[in-house]
């Protein structure tokens, strides 16, 4: 038995290793090899007469004589291994629609959402990102800045997630009314809850959040005569609800 035999049964973590690679070149299903001595290998298998030849990556392979295999089963990769994945640096694009009335006496109807993430996974439920976005409601227009709190409820290629988004807008007003001295934005949060699909080297997601954004109308002052100018100054709470999908790689 040559040494790369003897080392892979020895310490049976080779496969496990190396298929990290493997993942990133293909999404294929791949071969869970247990051998007689307890180690699990991961790999894409080719029968060779009385022995197996496991590639554990495009480039890297093992043989192994069929007498010391105990069981061969092809399934989806080890869950474990998209979770290890999907650690450490991660950016995110995502697009949706807001839906409801921005506030009590508007309009109820649909309107544009988009946003990017640059973030770090520090494990399966915790990772914090910096974003920026872009909302679009009937009079107003905001672009918010947040710092992003998410995370993966289970292991595996498909898990529930949460995610939380906090932090300040600046607005514009979209009327483009001459009575209207300035839009300001405020306070923004948005607490989602969701769905992933995990993918080699991505993952894709669909989401559904509540949006919360305040802000602030002032309009040009009136003059009411006798040197008295009155300016009003119109604060409004939008609260929508966001359906939105997008991908994580």
């Amino acid at each position: 038995m040559n040494k790369i035999i003897k080392c892979c049964l020895a310490l049976g973590t080779i496969g496990i290793l190396s298929v990290t690679n493997l993942i990133a070149q293909t999404d294929k299903y791949v071969d869970r090899v247990q051998l007689t001595n307890g180690s699990i290998l991961w790999g894409l298998s080719e029968i060779e007469g009385e022995q197996l030849k496991l590639f554990l990556t495009s480039e890297d392979s093992v043989i192994l004589p069929v007498s010391q295999i105990r069981s061969l089963k092809k399934g989806r990769l080890n869950p474990g291994l998209y979770q290890d994945r999907l650690l450490g640096v991660y950016y995110q694009v995502a697009a949706g629609v807001l839906v409801g009335k921005s506030y009590q006496f508007s309009e109820n109807k649909g309107t544009f959402s988009a946003s990017f993430v640059s973030g770090y996974k520090f494990n399966q439920l915790w990772g914090l990102g910096l974003g920026m976005g872009v909302d679009y409601y009937p009079e107003q227009r905001h672009i918010p800045l947040f710092v992003e709190v998410q995370g993966d409820l289970l292991k595996g290629r498909i898990t529930p997630f949460y995610q939380l988004r906090t932090g300040w807008s600046w607005g514009e007003d979209r009327r483009d009314l001459e009575q209207i001295d300035a839009q300001e934005g405020g306070f923004y949060i948005q607490p989602s809850v969701g769905v992933k699909w995990h993918f080699a080297g991505h993952s894709y997601h669909l989401q559904l959040s509540y949006v919360r954004q305040e802000a602030t109308t002032r309009y040009q002052p009136i003059d009411f005569g006798n040197g008295q100018m009155v300016t009003n100054v119109e604060d409004r709470v939008l609260q929508r609800i966001g359906i939105s999908t997008g991908i994580s790689f």
